[in-house]
């Protein structure tokens, strides 16, 4: 197996890829223009369905093993960055954003793909093989839940019934009041905090692109043109739920979670791969919520096996 080796991005003006990445539009099924990449040349095709927040360089260790071998498609999900903001706020619900993953493969001309989801990107994967699984291939999910996600965010252990309750009213809180926006929003600017992560991260998972993607990360949630919407976001997940849907996909599934990880946390996982039929669930004891960044040479060769079988 091929050793995964961080590519300094640091020393990129934007990322390592930018030479051979082309950036695409294409309009959504109710008329939203989508901003999306695309990387690599080869026959099979794979959709990259982000976390909250995340961009191409959340897909680092993806994009240096696999471009060669598939075309990766990576988009921005409606109202984030570079794609277009819908009028209506339910227009940003999980079952429009599967949609848009539809309207970019048509596209595209693609008929069949293999979809890797990460975070909120489990969510709109499994919403979108709920409604075409005759065009999916296979599924990675890392760190994801199958719905509901307030109910269970920040509750390792156990679930407390209404916590999610109490997360709504302080994001609606936020939402109301433009000075708690714009404090939160500080915190890109305050480079301590920046720095610090970055090289926590760099020297605890001894990976240093884990540095510079920290900085990013940050820099993209926490932008005033972004952040309301990130939240509002939040609490389309907590609406959505896919759990009934799960027993009817029958497609290849690799599942891999982390057992630190607080934001989705590992049991739900562990409740995917019970109702997939047709699932592989992979724990890492030690690993969190960027478990792709965190493990990328053990989750490397577990997707690589995966696909060999596909």
């Amino acid at each position: 197996m091929n050793t995964y080796q961080s590519g300094h991005m640091s020393d990129m003006s934007e990322t390592r890829w930018a030479e051979v990445t082309e950036n695409k539009t294409c309009s959504s099924k109710d008329g939203i223009q989508l901003f999306y990449q695309t990387i690599g040349s080869g026959d099979k095709v794979m959709i990259l369905a982000n976390g909250l927040g995340g961009r191409l360089y959340s897909w680092a260790p993806f994009l240096d093993y696999l471009s060669s071998d598939y075309k990766l498609i990576c988009w921005d999900y409606r109202g984030l960055f570079d794609s277009e903001t819908p009028q209506k706020i339910t227009d940003l619900s999980i079952t429009r954003h599967a949609q848009d993953i539809k309207a970019i493969l048509d596209n595209e001309g693609v008929e069949r793909v293999i979809l890797a989801g990460w975070s909120m990107g489990v969510q709109v994967s499994l919403e979108f093989a709920s409604h075409h699984q005759d065009m999916v291939d296979g599924l990675i999910l890392l760190n994801g839940t199958h719905g509901h996600t307030l109910e269970t965010a920040f509750q390792p252990l156990f679930r407390h019934p209404y916590s999610h309750k109490y997360f709504h009213e302080v994001i609606d809180k936020v939402l109301a009041s433009s000075k708690y926006i714009d404090l939160l929003c500080k915190i890109k600017d305050i480079k301590k905090i920046r720095v610090m992560l970055g090289r926590f991260l760099k020297f605890w998972w001894k990976n240093e692109d884990l540095e510079i993607i920290a900085e990013w990360f940050i820099n993209d949630i926490f932008n005033k043109a972004n952040f309301p919407l990130i939240l509002k976001l939040v609490q389309e997940l907590d609406a959505h739920s896919v759990y009934h849907h799960l027993r009817d996909i029958h497609k290849p599934v690799l599942i891999l979670s982390g057992g630190s990880d607080f934001l989705t946390p590992s049991y739900q996982s562990v409740e995917i791969a019970r109702k997939l039929k047709n699932s592989k669930h992979i724990h890492f004891r030690v690993a969190g919520h960027f478990l792709l960044l965190e493990k990328s040479n053990e989750i490397m060769g577990h997707v690589r096996l995966f696909l060999s079988k596909l």
